[in-house]
């Protein structure tokens, strides 16, 4: 069976997304990933941060998908990071059928980014669909790494963009 690389991105506080409705969005993306499938070996590449990238990883573990971990430092170090504490991530990367760190001296989130965008044919977000800008005032690069940022690599990429909200 031909493969489907997912990656994904999305809000950390899924709470900025109106009127977010947790288990609509689950059904949702379940019921995307389960279609995809039935007709290829879906991965999904994921930063696995608390929010969006653990609900995708979630949602595409019990669709029978494999879960690739990109993280931006060592996992002990991020799973402090996690506002449970890393509870949930731990819980996660035990299923992982890979794990790297994202080596990006500039900025660990753009470097997580930059490699799940690589490793995919099209990219899940979980969005509020606010465009932040991407330098202040001075030109100075700022919200880098984010969601809007990564959705719009990821475009510029050529990749297909699936938006849940």
């Amino acid at each position: 069976m031909k493969k489907y690389i997912l990656g994904c991105t999305g809000h950390i506080d899924l709470s900025r997304i109106k009127n977010f409705d947790e288990r609509a969005v689950r059904d949702d993306v379940r019921s995307y990933i389960a279609d995809l499938c039935k007709a290829y070996a879906v991965e999904l590449y994921s930063g696995l941060a608390f929010g969006a990238d653990s609900l995708f990883a979630e949602e595409a573990l019990s669709c029978g998908a494999k879960l690739h971990v990109v993280l931006p430092c060592a996992a002990e170090e991020f799973a402090a990071e996690q506002p449970d504490g890393g509870a949930l991530f731990n819980k996660l990367i035990k299923r992982a059928d890979s794990i790297v760190i994202a080596e990006n001296k500039a900025n660990r989130y753009v470097g997580v980014s930059k490699r799940v965008i690589d490793s995919c044919d099209e990219l899940l977000a979980l969005w509020n669909g606010q465009e932040l800008p991407l330098t202040d005032e001075r030109g100075n690069a700022i919200n880098r790494g984010g969601t809007y940022h990564t959705i719009l690599l990821a475009e510029q990429a050529g990749k297909t963009v699936k938006i849940f909200n």
